[in-house]
């Protein structure tokens, strides 16, 4: 039997990407983006969360250009840890493994980091905010 493991998410930053370097010495850059849908029973719309990771050149260009807020494509394939705490409870977490981050766009507010605005002149079609980023 065929399996397939791939992962297409959008979304917006929640914080500032975090690097950091492997024992090998390889870049590694971790970020956390949220992507909306519309839940029936609150009847309003909540933000899912998405851990992600990305290695060398690419992590690069994120640790570069991602900010709290910036809007990108994520595409890879999904990854589970799993580890038993302090507590003796087991525990999972879940990352997207990054093969490919499209830039989207800049957040309000992020035109002296992000630039001039591109040939159309918009800067970020979603209008996103980032101070409506929960943390």
């Amino acid at each position: 039997m065929v399996s397939v493991n791939t992962i297409i998410v959008a979304g917006h930053l929640g914080a500032e990407p975090e690097e950091r370097r492997t024992v090998a010495g390889k870049l590694v850059c971790n970020f956390r983006i949220a992507t909306n849908r519309w839940d029936t029973k609150a009847e309003a719309e909540v933000a899912d969360w998405h851990n992600v990771v990305v290695f060398d050149r690419q992590a690069e260009s994120c640790v570069k250009f991602l900010h709290k807020g910036s809007a990108v494509l994520i595409e890879g394939r999904l990854s589970s840890n799993h580890w038993d705490g302090q507590d003796g409870k087991k525990n999972t977490r879940w990352e997207i493994i990054a093969s490919r981050v499209t830039f989207l766009g800049t957040p309000r507010g992020a035109e002296a980091k992000a630039g001039p605005p591109g040939p159309s002149g918009q800067r970020d079609p979603s209008g996103f905010a980032p101070e409506a980023v929960p943390f």
